[in-house]
């Protein structure tokens, strides 16, 4: 199951569902940093951003499973030192409650998957663009022929 792990979390770092978080607003000045931000101010932490960072990632364009599996990749002394870098389900006391539970079933059904059917794309063409909604999705529905193993 790690590789199936490693193959969820390289997916969330790459496509993440919610590449940025609601709006909050300063509710006193405070510095972030060098940055002074100031009591009012309206920010949506971005982290999207995170995952595509050099600093914290080798190669972040490429798409590597085995940068979770590494423990001396940089993702994995990245994250060790600071979780916040990769963080698909949110951080902290507003994190996602059922990021355990998503995670459970993202294994099953791709073990399910894998084991009772092949499958392919349905057109061969098919040029992934994705959208922001309030999600980050497909802007087009994808389409999979499924076959039975035998």
């Amino acid at each position: 199951m790690d590789v199936t792990t490693a193959l969820i979390k390289e997916t969330l770092r790459v496509m993440t569902p919610l590449p940025q978080l609601a709006h909050r607003v300063v509710q006193k000045d405070f510095m972030l940093g060098d940055i002074h931000i100031k009591k009012g101010t309206v920010l949506s932490p971005a982290l999207l951003c995170n995952n595509f960072d050099e600093r914290y990632h080798e190669n972040p364009d490429v798409f590597d499973p085995t940068r979770f599996l590494d423990p001396n990749s940089r993702t994995s002394k990245t994250t060790a030192k600071d979780p916040y870098v990769f963080a698909p389900f949110s951080m902290g006391p507003r994190n996602c409650l059922g990021k355990t539970l998503a995670m459970f079933e993202g294994k099953i059904i791709l073990a399910l998957l894998e084991k009772n059917f092949t499958y392919k794309l349905s057109d061969p063409n098919y040029k992934l663009r994705m959208q922001q909604t309030f999600l980050f999705e497909p802007s087009e529905d994808i389409s999979y022929d499924l076959e039975p193993k035998n």
